[in-house]
């Protein structure tokens, strides 16, 4: 379970949220994303590179839930789940992803 549970329904609502918590913000850092899959899902691997790191640190997995070309759904899962994917803690770079 996420360290967090929590529900939020509609774009907007969602967007705002994202924004509230300082995604798009240059205090926040940089993100770098991954693609991956998850139970046959598909998924996206955050990481975040906050002001002054030099790499960036996984943050969460995100699981899509897709109906018709949409995005109906988003199960987030902390950072500790990313070696479950096989991914890395960290990136220095933009490397490629591991083959899945």
């Amino acid at each position: 379970m996420p360290p967090e549970p929590g529900s939020w329904v509609g774009r907007d609502t969602i967007v705002q949220s994202w924004i509230d918590g300082g995604f798009g913000s240059d205090t926040l850092g940089r993100w770098q994303c991954w693609l991956t899959r998850a139970n046959r899902q598909p998924a996206v691997a955050s990481y975040l590179r906050r002001p002054g790191d030099t790499e960036f640190r996984a943050f969460a997995v995100d699981v899509l839930t897709v109906h018709d070309g949409l995005v109906t759904e988003i199960t987030a899962f902390p950072w500790s789940i990313c070696q479950t994917f096989g991914l890395p803690a960290t990136l220095e770079a933009a490397p490629r992803p591991p083959s899945t």
